[in-house]
């Protein structure tokens, strides 16, 4: 009897070792990216642009003609990444998503493993643009819309222009940077995570909140006409003898109003 129970115990113990490595090699054989590349050319009339990259990277650029162009390569299907639009508004939707459980989050996963996403848009004024980063990323040559809204939650967002009338930046734990930002209005709302905007104009009206996270400001011109209140609870302001902290320049037209919790603000000059 007790040479019975040492053998199902040691045919348990093969069986589940077996099923361990069967699985981890399935897992890594999974993990693999694709090889198929297809893309898209988009004729509808598209004024409003909503995107999210979820698991993926998605990369934008100029297009060389009037239409939008969806580039998708590293696909293990064709219908990996599809598109529609609705109500004027375009939305890229990824598989990558769909098969992601809700609430889960795994530590060993890879964006490099999904499909690559390259989107070619005309130059052209939208009138709202929406990104946002969720575990993937945004890697941008220029945006210009009437308004745009960006979010970083895990992933990184990298935009070398932007132009707008009103712009809109929350970061969780990810990244924004933004190397040229031309904007009427920004607001942005950074919690753990980091925001650096460069290129700054002198009249643009600002109002933000940073929580545990960094927020960095680099101005082109050095405003003179505003109504300035840089506000820290715990937290650390660095204006570089810019600006005061509190009080009005010259006018007051421009409005800067930033609150820092016990992360930190950097404001220079370029």
């Amino acid at each position: 009897m007790k040479i019975l129970m040492w053998l199902s115990s040691v045919l348990i113990l093969m069986g589940s070792i077996g099923m361990f490595f069967t699985q981890h090699e399935l897992q890594n054989e999974t993990n693999l990216p694709g090889k198929l590349s297809y893309h898209y050319d988009i004729k509808d009339d598209v004024e409003n642009i909503d995107l999210t990259a979820d698991m993926n990277d998605i990369k934008i650029i100029k297009s060389n003609d009037q239409d939008i162009h969806l580039n998708v390569s590293k696909a293990k299907s064709e219908g990996a990444v599809q598109y529609h639009v609705e109500n004027q508004t375009l939305y890229i939707d990824s598989q990558a998503m769909k098969k992601r459980q809700p609430g889960l989050f795994r530590f060993d996963f890879n964006t490099q493993n999904q499909a690559a996403i390259e989107l070619a848009l005309p130059d052209q004024q939208y009138k709202d643009i929406r990104l946002q980063a969720d575990v993937g990323s945004f890697d941008i040559d220029k945006i210009k819309s009437q308004k745009v809204e960006i979010t970083a939650g895990v992933g990184e967002v990298a935009i070398n222009k932007v132009e707008s009338r009103e712009a809109a930046f929350t970061v969780d734990t990810g990244e924004i940077k933004v190397e040229q930002l031309k904007t009427d209005h920004l607001n942005f709302n950074v919690d753990i995570g980091s925001l650096t905007l460069g290129n700054l104009e002198k009249q643009m009206n600002i109002k933000g909140e940073v929580g545990t996270g960094e927020a960095y400001l680099n101005y082109k011109e050095v405003p003179d006409n505003a109504d300035i209140n840089l506000y820290s609870e715990m937290g650390d302001i660095e204006t570089n003898d810019l600006m005061r902290k509190q009080g009005i320049i010259g006018s007051g037209k421009t409005k800067i109003d930033i609150q820092v919790d016990i992360g930190s603000l950097e404001i220079d000059k370029e």
